[in-house]
């Protein structure tokens, strides 16, 4: 995942760079292990591609059930 799909990713959650390190997790990220990856200082861990990627999953099935 680049940090421009990053970006975008949390921007369609609706949330601000320290809101979505909440989101994370204080295990997972902080606010500025999210700024660090979206300026593209660091490369997005796996384990983040990977929850982004489970809560699109999770919203598409629950939109769907609904």
């Amino acid at each position: 995942m680049t940090s421009i799909e990053l970006r975008a990713a949390r921007k369609q959650l609706g949330y601000s760079q320290t809101r979505f390190a909440s989101w994370l997790g204080s295990e997972v990220a902080t606010l500025r292990a999210v700024q660090s990856w979206e300026s593209a200082q660091r490369a997005v861990p796996a384990y983040v591609v990977e929850i982004i990627r489970l809560n699109a999953l999770l919203t598409t099935v629950t939109r769907i059930e609904a």
